[in-house]
């Protein structure tokens, strides 16, 4: 069957399931780079389950939109909120992860309860995970009288007093952070990026080498120690340290890049060519990396990654937060983020993020606030235009979507990221025409030597092909994109279950599909078209086996019920048949489905028929 998900466009779900990557680190085995604009995090390869749970773990259930009518008409009612209505509304709001209700509602409870020391913990949580950093601040003080190394108050008191150069104040803030593996190690190389800004550069790096902890650790340090190095000019130090960072996880972006301009700047040309090269083959598209690439391609050396003490705490807020949501502490990811912000506001990076995570929790109307604040001459501005567009087309303002899509490729007409993207939103409304039009200019513009790296291009045509009824062009698309990416199994899948539906190529369609759920057993969509393909060849033992399974990983899907009950009729179980069919029905399925569902539900299966 046809993945949902292949129609969704790279908004909080990307439109290619394997794309999961986030802004500024190289994917993880198997994802693409065409039009990826996330990242995974520093500690791609290392669990942090076990310290963010010794950190804080919030748990969160299911997101929900933002009611912002609801915000205005209780921060503007002149009646009081009861407390104990305040604060269910609190959890409530909390637990749907709207983090600016929930903070509101903590502060209308701590109203009525102003010295009740859980809720203006509760409320200063909810504030900096809210990016209201002047707000949480306000909050400190009696949570420091309660408890004296409060990572959290500690934190952002120390962040606060980073940004306003008071590096003694920052500096004691850091060294009282009660120590849990994360906070040990944010607060360490936090104090170390604090007396880099004081002008201590020797204790800060001895601060960097002397923290003790996980193997982890060593990934943050060896970074870290590198861009101090490099900060003070310390050449040999920064090309020990950050060779080291690079070589011990060459898959994390943002230490290649800094380890590619630390060498195309010291000297070490031919070395960081080499490596600057590599990213730009891999990822043309990535606004750092096609930057750097102008400076190889010009002869320039390029800017180092930090421009000062404030951006290497930023680089520490960042690289901790990014990893931190990856491993579900999403709240607390919100607030180093958010921190990572307030500390460097000239870098977009954290901005970025968010947008994205606001986007995960269905929050776009704040992901859209974070997009807007990226300047004009941002090399990222094109980026989170774009984000902006998927955010309105998630909240399914498809004409303002357009707008701002149309408004860029009139600026960039020559934008595959673009013209990709805004294929798959139309894509996403079945807008098949208009879509297949974008990628068809998109694959226009490829050069032979682009044609690798951009794949999903002719596989996302072929499905618009397959859509209006040009089979022929489908055919050839989807093969194209099998020549580009052998056995992809998002291809495999979606051409063998086209040429099976129409009866084609049966036994070559199930070797297809048979491939691709071997490379993704647990994907109920894929193993679906291949209980399909046994249907269609009447082997319906088989296909109830894989059918069955296909429903157990994804019981909510009407059509997947809908085989399920087809399969089940042929082997005569009919009354699981009817069963399946109801709940098929039930399941909220297309009008025309629906349609076919209850003329099986009357009168069963036709002889000749398929379902």
């Amino acid at each position: 069957m046809f993945d949902a998900a292949t129609l969704t466009p790279p908004g909080p779900k990307p439109i290619n399931s394997s794309v999961i990557n986030r802004i500024d680190t190289l994917p993880c085995e198997g994802h693409q780079p065409d039009f990826e604009l996330r990242e995974c995090s520093h500690l791609a390869n290392v669990s942090m389950k076990y310290a963010v749970a010794l950190f804080l773990g919030l748990s969160l259930a299911a997101p929900a939109h933002a009611n912002t009518d609801l915000l205005e008409d209780i921060e503007n009612r002149d009646y009081p909120l009861s407390f104990s209505g305040s604060y269910l509304a609190a959890l409530t709001a909390g637990r749907t992860k709207d983090l600016e209700a929930a903070a509101l509602f903590y502060d209308k409870a701590l109203g009525s309860d102003p010295e009740n020391v859980a809720l203006i913990e509760r409320t200063f949580m909810l504030r900096l995970a809210d990016g209201d950093i002047e707000g949480a601040i306000e909050l400190t003080e009696p949570i420091i009288k309660l408890d004296e190394g409060n990572r959290f108050a500690r934190l952002a008191l120390g962040v606060y007093a980073f940004k306003s150069k008071s590096y003694k104040t920052a500096v004691r803030e850091f060294e009282q952070i009660e120590k849990g593996p994360l906070a040990k190690l944010s607060g360490n190389l936090l104090h170390a990026w604090t007396l880099v800004g004081s002008g201590d550069v020797e204790q800060a790096l001895a601060i960097v080498d002397g923290i003790e902890g996980p193997a982890w650790y060593e990934t943050f340090q060896l970074y870290h120690a590198g861009l101090i190095s490099e900060f003070a000019k310390n050449t040999e130090s920064a090309y020990t340290n950050l060779k080291a960072a690079y070589e011990r996880d060459p898959n994390v972006l943002r230490t290649a890049e800094a380890w590619a301009r630390f060498l195309l700047r010291n000297g070490y040309e031919e070395e960081g060519k080499e490596i600057a090269d590599l990213l730009y083959s891999r990822f043309p598209q990535r606004p750092a990396i096609s930057e750097l690439n102008d400076h190889v391609q010009a002869g320039t050396k390029p800017p180092a990654l930090l421009k000062n003490a404030m951006q290497g705490g930023m680089e520490v807020l960042y690289g901790l937060g990014s990893a931190i949501g990856r491993e579900g502490g999403q709240e607390i990811s919100y607030v180093y983020l958010n921190l990572a912000a307030h500390l460097a506001p000239d870098i977009p990076l954290p901005r970025l993020i968010l947008g994205d995570l606001l986007e995960e929790d269905e929050r776009y109307d704040r992901a859209i606030e974070h997009y807007d604040s990226i300047s004009e001459d941002s090399i990222y501005r094109t980026n989170a235009t774009m984000r902006t567009a998927f955010a309105y087309n998630a909240m399914d303002d498809l004409e303002k979507a357009r707008e701002i899509m149309n408004g860029l490729l009139e600026e960039q007409p020559d934008n595959l990221i673009a013209l990709n993207s805004y294929g798959n939103i139309l894509r996403s409304h079945e807008l098949f025409s208009d879509a297949r039009e974008l990628y068809s200019k998109a694959i226009a513009l490829l050069k032979p030597e682009e044609e690798r790296t951009n794949w999903s291009l002719f596989y996302s045509r072929g499905i618009t092909n397959e859509r209006i009824n040009k089979w022929e062009e489908a055919e050839v698309d989807f093969r194209k994109a099998l020549e580009l990416r052998k056995d992809e199994p998002q291809v495999l899948n979606y051409l063998g279950y086209s040429l099976i539906d129409r009866d084609m190529k049966y036994e070559e369609a199930l070797e297809m599909i048979r491939l691709a759920v071997q490379q993704r057993p647990n994907d109920a969509y894929i193993v679906d078209s291949l209980g399909w393909a046994y249907y269609k060849l009447e082997r319906y033992d088989e296909a109830v086996l894989h059918l069955e399974r296909a429903v157990e990983l994804r019981p909510q899907d009407p059509i997947l019920n809908d085989h399920l009950g087809d399969a089940y009729w042929k082997v005569g179980r009919k009354l699981e048949a009817v069963f399946q069919w109801s709940h098929a029905r039930d399941l909220d399925p297309e009008p025309k489905d629906l349609k076919k569902i209850v003329q099986k539900l009357e009168n069963g299966l036709e002889e000749d028929g398929d379902g």
